[in-house]
């Protein structure tokens, strides 16, 4: 991508061997990512969301067919081609059934994540420092719609980072640390989300947090004249999500070698995973309460659950048929209930 000739100025440089300006776009200008996935979305304008997905210069080819594939394939590399874009060999993967893209591993079954930064946050030594701690948060955080009841987990950590104190590391915090590991190593495939089936989103409130699963139901076979009534049928009895108490933040039983829990995924190697009947989970979802929350009544926090979880998965749900499952009896009664307060 070339700078424009009188712009060229502002990347100058010196070094002993002369004055220096940039005629094409360099490494470290602010506005550089920008332009970039600027000139890729120009480019693949006609392509994207059909079957090419672009970050910056990270470019993703879907197809459901190996020979459709090849078809994509030479159309992205001739469309690079025209606008004397060239891609590297050595960092390129064809025809692949498993990628690792933007710390995911996306496969026909879902996403998982990147074995690589599961290992990661495994290893990641005692935290003693604060920018240690935001560090480790800001990476379990990330795959938050990953890991259930990850606000809960992550609760006795968040108050270290906001530095009104000083850092001071406790058994508690060693004992929320280990928790968060023992999660990231159970985190499930998440299934891509299939808009020709309902979507269940099941909702739980605690005192200092709250929580959602956006799920589905597996297609299959119907005895019943209308699908949706079939396939809501067959939804498995969703577990009460366990109360808000110290054991979940029990620690976890050191090795005798004083090594970090081994990391085991629960995935196959052809990627496949084992679920229960009929479900299908979309993502995890969850927050801490504010301060002016927590004042919340129960059936209050439970409401704000549910609001949260419509409002992030928006986008999932609107449009589209959802059942929501709670366990908070007060709920339905807001269906019919002929005066509310206004909050």
């Amino acid at each position: 991508i070339r700078v424009a000739k009188e712009d060229q100025h502002k990347t100058a440089f010196r070094s002993r061997f002369g004055h220096y300006e940039f005629t094409v776009m360099p490494f470290g200008l602010r506005n550089g990512p920008a332009t970039f996935q600027m000139a890729m979305n120009t480019m693949f304008q006609d392509l994207l969301e059909d079957f090419v997905l672009v970050y910056i210069d990270d470019i993703l080819i879907y197809s459901r067919t190996l020979e459709e594939h090849m078809t994509h394939l030479r159309t992205v590399l001739q469309r690079l081609r025209d606008h004397g874009f060239y891609a590297k060999l050595s960092k390129c993967a064809f025809a692949q059934s498993k990628v690792d893209f933007l710390g995911h591993q996306v496969s026909e079954h879902g996403l998982h994540m990147d074995d690589s930064k599961i290992q990661a946050i495994v290893d990641w030594p005692t935290l003693t420092s604060l920018p240690a701690l935001r560090s480790f948060l800001g990476l379990t955080n990330y795959y938050g719609h990953f890991l259930k009841n990850y606000a809960q987990y992550s609760s006795q950590l968040t108050p270290l980072t906001r530095g009104r104190l000083p850092f001071h590391w406790t058994p508690a915090h060693e004992d929320a640390f280990r928790s968060l590991k023992r999660l990231v190593t159970s985190a499930p495939v998440l299934h891509l989300p299939d808009y020709s089936c309902p979507f269940i989103v099941t909702t739980d409130a605690s005192d200092f947090a709250i929580g959602a699963v956006l799920s589905q139901i597996y297609p299959g076979p119907s005895t019943s004249p209308d699908p949706t009534e079939s396939r809501l049928a067959r939804i498995p009895r969703f577990p009460r999500p366990p109360p808000a108490t110290a054991a979940r933040l029990a620690p976890i039983e050191p090795t005798p070698s004083g090594a970090p829990p081994p990391y085991t995924p629960d995935v196959a190697d052809d990627g496949t995973v084992e679920s229960r009947d009929g479900e299908c989970l979309v993502a995890y979802l969850s927050r801490q309460l504010h301060p002016a929350e927590r004042n919340y009544t129960a059936d209050e926090r439970e409401v704000l659950a549910l609001v949260y979880a419509v409002k992030k998965w928006r986008h999932h749900l609107h449009g589209h048929t959802f059942t929501v499952l709670t366990d908070n009896s007060v709920l339905p009664a807001f269906q019919t209930k002929p005066k509310l307060t206004p909050r």
